[in-house]
């Protein structure tokens, strides 16, 4: 009788571009991970940067440049929220915390959401901070 596999719900590329070591192809990443995966680069991404989709994105990295205040840090809670409703289908958001972090010129995110066949709620957090 042969194993069964486990079942995957999603899989995308690894954007680290890691080789596979026994088929020497660019590694997958896997069901929570990619969904994880699609939820950083939609955020990280400016509209009109993706060829054939210049609607995927956000307003995110240019909000950066803004000053760090309670009106910018509403609008960037905001503007996840957007994000996710609207280009990521897999996820409905239980909780989001934006905390900035005027020292650093950044801001602290922490999402909770819930993915779609994935039974448990999934947490993670991550800091925004403008590359310039």
């Amino acid at each position: 009788m042969a194993s069964l596999k486990p079942l995957r719900l999603y899989k995308d590329l690894d954007l680290n571009f890691f080789l596979h070591p026994d088929t020497h192809d660019v590694t997958k990443t896997l069901d929570v991970n990619a969904v994880k995966q699609s939820v950083m680069l939609l955020i990280n991404t400016y509209f009109g940067e993706r060829l054939f989709h210049p609607e995927d994105g956000s307003p995110l990295p240019r909000l950066l440049f803004e000053p760090i205040d309670m009106i910018t840090t509403e609008v960037l809670k905001r503007s996840i929220e957007q994000v996710l409703q609207n280009h990521e289908p897999r996820v409905t958001l239980d909780m989001l915390e934006v905390t900035p972090k005027e020292e650093d010129n950044a801001y602290f995110i922490y999402l909770q959401v819930n993915i779609i066949g994935i039974p448990t709620p999934v947490t993670f957090s991550f800091t925004l901070q403008r590359l310039r």
